[in-house]
């Protein structure tokens, strides 16, 4: 009996020894993307609450139906978890022209690119995406349709890098003194707006709290006009487009009486069909450059 209890003892050693020897498994990490995610569109899609939503790298096959007494449309929902940039390329229809447009999350539209002509693909390759944005992908005129692909491919912003739209006034990206921005033109119609404050010796520093009239506020940072049509004006006019404080680039004098002054720079492709641009700035004075 003694001897059958020893036993039991050894091999319970031995497998306790064992269990211990063993490698603890590693956590599930979850599936591992190996690639875009492969998406079919999903009709209907003609509204922004019908819009299939885009996570990540994908290539989504779909197809816009050719109706005659209406431009048939599919919407898709940009939803990163993180801020991103997005890459987005539509195919071109076959015997037709498609235009690409982004909406913001409250579906105001931000821009629309309609640039390479019949047949052939649009691109947006920098649009910036920090909770959610809408796309929407239609041909230029009624009875028109076929199949295209669409093209998501995302990466992380980085430091000192434009964040598409800014196309207008309103979206102009501020700038400090000095600061250097990477920048793109995407598209034939696109601009790229920047708001720079420079300090000027020969204005006084504004009494607390006075600004001109008594007001406290300063045009220079008053908010200004949100109108997708505002108009770029002509150079050396001097005026800058309604509802903005602060001159243009070169017209001379100071739109923020009170210590600064606020420089508006515009760049935009002269030749569209080939757009590019060379933009500087130094502590006197801003420079557009065309190419």
């Amino acid at each position: 009996m003694m001897r059958r209890w020893g036993w039991a003892c050894v091999l319970g050693l031995m497998l306790a020894g064992c269990k211990e020897d063993k490698a603890p498994e590693a956590p599930d990490a979850g599936p591992v993307e190996t690639g875009p995610a492969a998406l079919t569109e999903k009709e209907p899609n003609d509204r922004p609450d019908q819009a299939l939503d885009i996570t990540r790298n994908s290539t989504v096959s779909a197809e816009l139906t050719a109706q005659p007494n209406k431009a048939d449309e599919d919407w898709y929902r940009l939803a990163p978890g993180a801020p991103r940039i997005a890459d987005v390329t539509v195919s071109g229809l076959p015997g037709g022209d498609i235009t690409l447009e982004v909406y913001d999350r409250d579906r105001n539209r931000l821009v629309g690119i309609n640039s390479e002509g019949e047949g052939k693909p649009e691109r947006f390759p920098n649009l910036y995406v920090e909770n959610e944005r809408f796309i929407r992908v239609v041909p230029t005129r009624k009875g028109v349709g076929g199949a295209y692909t669409l093209e998501v491919r995302m990466r992380a912003p980085e430091d000192g890098e434009e964040r598409e739209p800014n196309d207008r006034a309103v979206d102009a990206v501020s700038l400090t003194l000095g600061q250097t921005v990477t920048a793109f033109l995407g598209h034939a119609g696109d601009e790229d707006w920047y708001r720079i404050e420079l300090p000027d010796p020969t204005q006084p520093s504004a009494p607390e709290g006075a600004g001109p009239g008594g007001s406290a506020e300063d045009p220079a940072t008053a908010p200004f006009g949100d109108s997708p049509s505002q108009g770029t004006p002509s150079p050396g006019d001097g005026t800058a487009p309604q509802g903005m404080g602060g001159t243009l680039p070169g017209a001379g004098g100071t739109g923020a009486p009170w210590g600064r002054t606020t420089r508006w720079a515009a760049a935009l492709p002269v030749n569209r069909a080939r757009p590019a641009l060379a933009l500087s700035t130094d502590r006197a004075t801003l420079a557009r450059g065309r190419t």
